[in-house]
């Protein structure tokens, strides 16, 4: 069976307005931008691309106006968010997952005279669940919501656990990483080339956990460092992530849930087996909470490099779950 259809294209950053707090940038100038976009070129039959395009844009956290932003996260400010919508509403016509799937698959679709546009959001956070599915639902409209499994069963991702850790300051967190790491924190050039937007510190922390060390190993030095800050790892998940009474809420609302994998490491990285396992119990997860399977699937940190066994057994368990479309930055 064929796998499913995917956005192609190179992402950039989104042209729309930064988060902003208290009327000034709430991250520093050239960092990353709360929000990605990437231009879709439809697809029918064979796979013969059509003229039309649209717009997919991908979102992390949407962060509450009122509440101060932890210094290790680059969110999206509810205000700001509210208004980047609105723009892409005059220029897009922002649609269902059901309506852009039929797009992708070259099925007619009446959009109007706008091409359609997609939002997305990665990792399932909390302030997915109370900040950014209220703001759409008030206006009509909906997301696909790509969501983690392992944070129901107390599992906190390492990205997530560095986000914390950031938080409590930077040079806290780098003490612990680098005292972890043994000072092991993988190639500097390559940490500053792929976080550009980063300072040094971070960047090559950010590196070291998301693209350097073994998935396994970079969680215990996180959990580890964790602990040492005075913070709990399963408490973490439990709070940092959306809970199964929101996540169905949020499908009460009009939003898509879609898979976004169990622990939030690299399938690029993991073995055909580990790739199965990813997919399989974050599928049986969003079946329980949603009470359909899920129809899209978002790899974290995207499919670039990934080996082609890995990328043959992802394709086979996403055609077993009846996946209907994949998105990724690569």
């Amino acid at each position: 069976m064929a796998g499913p259809p995917r956005r192609r294209g190179a992402a950039e950053p989104a042209q729309a307005r930064p988060g902003r707090r208290g009327g000034r940038t709430a991250r520093p100038a050239g960092a990353r931008p709360a929000c990605r976009r990437l231009t879709v070129h439809a697809t029918a039959g064979g796979g013969a691309a059509m003229s039309e395009t649209g717009l997919c844009v991908m979102y992390h956290y949407v962060w509450p106006d009122e509440r101060p932003v932890p210094d290790g996260i680059r969110p999206i400010l509810a205000s700001e968010f509210q208004r980047q919508i609105d723009e892409l509403g005059e220029r897009y016509r922002i649609v269902s997952a059901e309506e852009f799937a039929a797009f992708l698959a070259g099925r007619a679709v009446a959009f109007g005279s706008k091409p359609p546009c997609l939002l997305t959001f990665d990792d399932g956070t909390w302030d997915h669940a109370e900040v950014a599915a209220p703001i759409l639902a008030r206006r009509g409209l909906s997301g696909v919501f790509f969501v983690l499994s392992g944070p129901a069963e107390g599992h906190l991702p390492a990205a997530h656990a560095l986000h914390w850790l950031l938080g409590r300051g930077e040079r806290e967190a780098w003490n612990l990483i680098e005292r972890a790491c043994a000072g092991d924190l993988g190639d500097e050039a390559a940490a500053l080339r792929v976080y550009h937007y980063e300072t040094p510190r971070r960047a090559r922390m950010k590196y070291a956990v998301n693209m350097h060390l073994p998935a396994e190993m970079a969680e215990r030095v996180l959990w580890e460092a964790v602990r040492q800050a005075g913070g709990d790892p399963a408490g973490l998940a439990a709070r940092w992530f959306a809970d199964e009474s929101q996540l169905r809420h949020m499908v009460e609302l009009g939003m898509t849930l879609g898979i976004h994998g169990h622990t939030h490491r690299s399938m690029a990285a993991q073995s055909p087996a580990e790739v199965r396992e990813e997919i399989e119990r974050c599928v049986e997860f969003i079946r329980r909470v949603a009470g359909d399977r899920p129809r899209w699937f978002a790899p974290p940190f995207g499919a670039t490099g990934m080996p082609q066994t890995t990328a043959a057994q992802m394709r086979e368990s996403l055609a077993a779950a009846g996946v209907e479309a994949m998105v990724t930055t690569g």
